[in-house]
C-alpha cells in the first residue's frame, strides 16, 4: 500500500512539473505584443516611353530607402494573430523627372510614402524559443511629393525657366503585402524578429489610361508597384 502511494505521489508531482512548465510557454504565446523594426527597401524607378507627350525620364541617386517599423497586436490563439502596423520611412527619396517633348519641363521631387496596414500572423509549431510562419494583410499608403518644376520650350536652344518654389502633392491609394517572419524568444518577454514580404501600391496605369488620370503626376514619376522589404527589429509581449 505504501508503494502505491509512492507511486501515486511521484506520477503526481511529474503532472504538477509538467503542467508548471507549459502553462508559462502557452502564455507566453497569448499575451499581447509591441514590435518595432528597421525596415529596408530597394527604390524601383522606371522610366515611361509613348506618344511624344506620353513618354517621361526618371532617375534616381538613391538605392534604398530606410524607415522604421512599429507594430502592436494580440494573439488571436495559440498560432495565430492580428497588429495593426505603421511604417515611416526616415527620408524622402530624391527623383528627377525630364518630359522632353510636347509642354517640355523638369521636374525635381522628393517623394515619401508611410503606410498603415493591418497584418495577420500564422506560425507553425517549431521549437519554444523559435517560431517561424507567414503573414498578410493590407491597407493604406499615404504618399507625399514636394515639386519643383522648370518650364522649358520645344525650342532646346531656349533655356528653361529657373525651378518653382517645392509644392507639395499628397496621394492616397491602397495597398497589400504578403511574406514571412521568424522570432527568436531572447527573453521570456523579448524576441527578435526578421522578416521579409512583398508590398503591392494601387499606384495606377500607364500615363494616358483611364487609372492614371486622377494621380497623373504620381504615375509618371516611374515608382514600381511592387516592392521587396526584408527587416529585424525586436518584439515585446506583456
Amino acid at each position: 500500500m505504501a508503494t502505491i502511494r509512492v507511486k501515486v505521489f511521484r506520477r503526481s508531482a511529474l503532472l504538477l512539473a509538467v503542467l508548471s512548465c507549459s502553462r508559462p510557454a502557452r502564455a507566453q504565446d497569448l499575451r499581447p505584443y509591441v514590435s518595432a523594426a528597421i525596415d529596408i527597401s530597394p527604390v524601383g524607378i522606371h522610366s515611361w516611353s509613348g506618344s511624344p507627350s506620353l513618354s517621361y525620364t526618371n532617375a534616381t541617386d538613391d538605392t534604398v530607402v530606410i524607415g522604421i517599423l512599429g507594430e502592436g497586436g494580440v494573439p488571436l490563439g495559440s498560432n495565430t494573430a492580428f497588429g495593426v502596423e505603421i511604417n515611416i520611412p526616415f527620408r524622402r527619396t530624391d527623383i528627377t523627372q525630364g518630359h522632353g517633348y510636347f509642354n517640355p519641363y523638369n521636374r525635381l521631387s522628393r517623394y515619401q510614402e508611410w503606410t498603415l496596414f493591418g497584418l495577420f500572423h500564422g506560425y507553425l509549431p517549431t521549437s519554444r524559443r523559435v517560431r517561424a510562419g507567414i503573414l498578410a494583410g493590407g491597407g493604406l499608403v499615404f504618399a507625399s511629393s514636394l515639386d519643383r518644376i522648370s518650364s522649358c520650350n520645344f525650342d532646346a536652344k531656349i533655356p528653361c525657366s529657373p525651378f518653382s518654389p517645392e509644392q507639395e502633392e499628397t496621394q492616397t491609394s491602397v495597398g497589400a503585402t504578403i511574406g514571412g517572419d521568424v522570432v527568436i524568444q531572447a527573453t521570456r518577454h523579448l524576441g527578435v524578429v526578421s522578416q521579409f514580404r512583398v508590398v503591392w501600391t494601387g499606384r495606377g496605369g500607364e500615363p494616358g489610361s483611364s487609372t492614371s488620370s486622377v494621380n497623373h503626376d504620381f504615375v509618371t514619376l516611374g515608382l514600381n508597384r511592387l516592392t521587396y522589404h526584408p527587416a529585424i527589429g525586436l518584439r515585446a509581449t506583456f
